[in-house]
């Protein structure tokens, strides 16, 4: 595996997360919230599994990743899912996107204090832009205004408190992950809990799965295994590609994942809110760039 392929595999992991939005938004409208995001999750497990021929080895693995990673890793990916699912538009299922988004700037703050990482003072104004251009998409189509943003926020909270959740917890599993994951990678097991979890709360909800075409059944399964792609390419990309590119690719993930949905979940977005994408966009890059001190924050993307 040259460089240049493992860099190619990381890019097109890098464009599959960026269609993960809508995607999962118009298969939780056939299949419903909790049953779509199983029956995705356990389509990605059992394709890792056949990727990585059979179900890796528990004991391989620190218990600290397992237990703390592990955790973190499965919780983000329930409440990402159950942010866009359970937001009452597409509209809205945009927006909550846009604030997972935020983990950039949230992996280097975190990092801060886990990794005692040094950073120029180019961070600040990044993570403040950050958030204003979150705050600036979510407030509506005449730009930022406190009174918008709160009252688009409290009429519907959950999705968008879900999707900040999420944001903060991949955040410290990026930075908790390098320390703790000895060389070895768990996104397998950890796909096969989140299935298992989703399909204990199924069967214990009263949420039914109701009539579904073809077209819809082919869409789950290939996003089902384009999930599991995206994870094993990454890993490749990250491994024997070439870092500094994938990093600076991931950071106009929100551009791409914004203009897809719109696309994809048929959208239209305001000229407002594409400024607040660019702010995420650049304060992201802003936070990235005040690593450049001693370039120790863990890459991901999602």
């Amino acid at each position: 595996m040259t460089s240049i392929k493992a860099s190619i595999l990381g890019i097109i992991a890098i464009l599959i997360w960026s269609c993960f939005t809508a995607l999962i938004r118009t298969l939780t409208e056939s299949f419903g919230v909790v049953a779509g995001a199983a029956l995705i999750y356990t389509i990605g497990a059992i394709t890792l599994c056949i990727y990585n021929r059979g179900i890796p080895n528990i004991k391989k693995f620190p218990i600290s990743y397992l237990l703390g990673c592990g955790i973190l890793f499965v919780i983000y990916e329930i409440l990402l899912s159950f942010a866009v699912g359970l937001a009452s538009s597409r509209q809205q299922s945009i927006e909550v996107s846009l604030i997972n988004y935020l983990w950039p700037c949230l992996i280097v703050f975190l990092s801060i204090f886990i990794n005692k990482q040094k950073v120029s003072l180019l961070f600040w104004p990044g993570i403040v832009l950050s958030f204003i251009g979150v705050a600036w998409s979510i407030s509506g189509e005449y730009g930022f205004n406190i009174y918008n943003l709160i009252n688009n926020i409290t009429t519907d909270p959950i999705p968008y408190l879900l999707a900040f959740i999420a944001a903060f917890l991949w955040g410290l599993y990026c930075n908790l992950s390098k320390r703790f994951n000895n060389g070895n990678n768990g996104v397998p097991l950890f796909f096969i809990a989140i299935a298992l979890i989703l399909w204990t709360k199924f069967l214990l909800g009263s949420e039914k799965i109701g009539q579904v075409d073809f077209s819809a059944i082919a869409e789950l399964i290939l996003v089902g295994i384009l999930i599991a792609v995206a994870y094993a390419f990454w890993e490749i990309g990250i491994q024997k590609g070439n870092m500094l590119l994938l990093a600076i690719l991931s950071y106009f993930t929100p551009i791409a994942s914004v203009l897809f949905s719109a696309i994809w979940l048929k959208t239209p977005l305001t000229i407002s809110f594409w400024y607040g994408v660019i702010m995420v966009t650049i304060g992201s890059l802003l936070c990235w760039l005040a690593t450049r001190v001693t370039n120790k924050v863990p890459a991901s993307s999602h």
